[in-house]
């Protein structure tokens, strides 16, 4: 059984999970779903490859099951979680640059489904493990109220951070730039990553 630390700890954690919970989510929300869609779409990708990039990651859900098995015979939560997290975060670095890159198309749709894939798999391998970590911080008369605080802040943030995203890419695209755009906002979600 792994050992939290005291109350005072337990508590300065999870201020800082809710944070990184909130930056996780406006990363998520700027590099997955419409934006990366739209990136897809604008250097020619068909519905085949959008949902490719979506089903994929979806798919590769299944690893929470051998990831939550692996992870318990870890001594400590951080040793196992932290190295999928940051891979998660590390493999959207390259959009950032993608739009610039003089590749053919089918080999930046290559990257770009790959990257997701690989990112997916990584994170959502250390995600039981996470759950239980920031579950066992919190005392379990008080799981509700913090649980349901910190999806307040994550779709409060996303959101903001989405639309956000969107007035940007509008506005590159109105210039008739809308590579920089997507590299812009890809590049405001890596930010918001390693904040997180």
């Amino acid at each position: 059984m792994r050992t939290v630390g005291n109350r005072l700890e337990n508590l300065q954690t999870l201020r800082m999970a809710n944070l990184d919970g909130a930056f996780a989510t406006a990363f998520a929300s700027l590099v997955t779903g419409a934006f990366i869609a739209g990136y897809i779409t604008s250097i020619g990708g068909s519905d085949t490859w959008v949902q490719l990039v979506s089903a994929v990651p979806a798919l590769l859900g299944l690893l929470q099951i051998p990831g939550a098995i692996w992870g318990r015979r870890f001594t400590s939560y951080k040793r196992f979680v932290l190295p999928g997290g940051l891979l998660w975060r590390l493999l959207y670095v390259p959009l950032v640059i993608l739009p610039f890159l003089p590749f053919p198309d089918p080999v930046k749709l290559v990257v770009v489904v790959t990257c997701a894939s690989l990112a997916a798999a990584s994170v959502l391998l250390v995600q039981p493990i996470y759950s239980e970590w920031l579950a066992e911080l919190v005392p379990s008369t008080s799981r509700g109220f913090f649980f349901s605080r910190r999806n307040a802040i994550a779709t409060a943030v996303g959101a903001v951070a989405g639309l956000l995203g969107a007035f940007i890419l509008d506005a590159f695209k109105a210039g008739g730039d809308q590579n920089t755009g997507f590299a812009v906002v890809f590049g405001f979600g890596v930010l918001c990553a390693m904040v997180s």
